[in-house]
Order: structure tokens, then sequence, then C-alpha cells
């Protein structure tokens, strides 16, 4: 792990006990990572990374990293730590500059579903999607609530990053005509906020 601001080279993992190591900084933002945990027992190899804007996320399952911030702020993590109250299960700590110490739970699931998510993208407060299955290849989006603008990443089922993008009061669509039929995840990231939700392309 690299703090500092070389573009493209900010994490390396090896499974040779250092022997040779490959570059898994993919989706990771150009700012500093200061730390790093491996969730042991983890179905996924999942590891989190604490960056100066939050936490990201990588694991065997997605192509590149993708912000963790279920329950944790968007700002400077000094430190992560991960408890296990079972051998399944696990909480994330996570000790901020300026804002205190934060927990969250980890899902069981991939880190593209994030079961927890999928609860806070059904809330009151979550963009509205429609029409959801889409099959005229343009998905609007209505922005609950909000002055904020929406960072928004869509995958496939395989955890590959196939669309990216803005959101906000004056361009709130989506053009998925080039994407072929199928399910897929929308992630959509305010300052604060991030939910997560499954859409149909017809």
């Amino acid at each position: 792990m690299f703090s500092g601001y070389s573009d493209g080279e900010k994490v390396y993992k090896t499974t040779d006990a250092g022997a040779t190591w490959v570059n898994v900084s993919n989706g990771l933002p150009n700012i500093p990572m200061n730390t790093v945990v491996y969730r042991k027992n983890s179905l996924y190899d999942e590891v989190y990374i604490g960056a100066d804007l939050g936490v990201y996320a990588i694991d065997n399952n997605v192509s590149s990293a993708v912000p963790f911030l279920t329950d944790l702020p968007k700002c400077a993590v000094q430190d992560l730590e991960i408890f296990y109250p079972t051998e399944s299960t696990g909480i994330i700590r996570a000790a901020t500059y300026g804002r205190g110490s934060w927990q969250a739970n980890l899902s069981t699931g991939p880190l593209v579903t994030l079961g927890t998510d999928e609860v806070a993208g059904l809330s009151s407060q979550a963009p509205v999607l429609y029409p959801n299955p889409v099959s005229n290849g343009v998905l609007n989006v209505k922005l609950v609530n909000t002055d904020s603008n929406y960072v928004y990443y869509l995958y496939n089922l395989l955890g590959e990053q196939v669309l990216k993008g803005t959101l906000d009061v004056s361009n709130s669509v989506i053009s998925l005509k080039d994407k072929a039929a199928g399910t897929y995840i929308l992630r959509m990231i305010s300052q604060d906020k991030m939910y997560t939700q499954k859409v149909l392309v017809k």
C-alpha cells in the first residue's frame, strides 16, 4: 500500500509470501491510502482500505475497488480493524482524523450486492428509478429531498463496472441504450449517502 499521489499505484497483493506482487489499484482514486485490513474467513477474499476520503473495498467478485460508505463517513480514515462476533460475521471499525471512531456491519455476500445497501436503497430518501425494468434504453432517476450531486456506478452481475457518471437535479437520466439485456447493479454515492439498487434492462 502506498500513501501518496502516484495514480494507479495504491495497493498491491501477493499470494506467494511476497515473491511476486499484483497491482489491485483499479477503481481507487488518486489520494493517499492510509491503512488496509483483510477480512479473514471471507468467501470472497475481501480487503478494506482506509483512504483520505473514506473506506474502499475490493474482493475477488469485482474488477475494481468500490467505495464502502455504509454507516461510515467520507473522511480521512487512519486505521481499520475487523472484529468477528461469529466465524461468519464481521464488524469493521474505522478511526478517522477529526471525526472519531465508527463501525459498520459487514455483509456476508459479495461487495457488489452489499445487502445492507439494498435495504437502504428502498428507504424513503433513496433515489427513485423509473421505468424499471428499462425497455427504451433510458433510466430516469428522481433525486429525493437532496441538493447533493451523485456519482453513479453500474455493474454487471460479474462485478464488472460497465458505466460511470454523475447525477444532479438538472441531469437525472442514465442512458442504457448500448447495454445488453439483463440485470445490473446501480450504485449511487453522494457526499454522505450511498444507495444500491437493481436495474433490469429488457
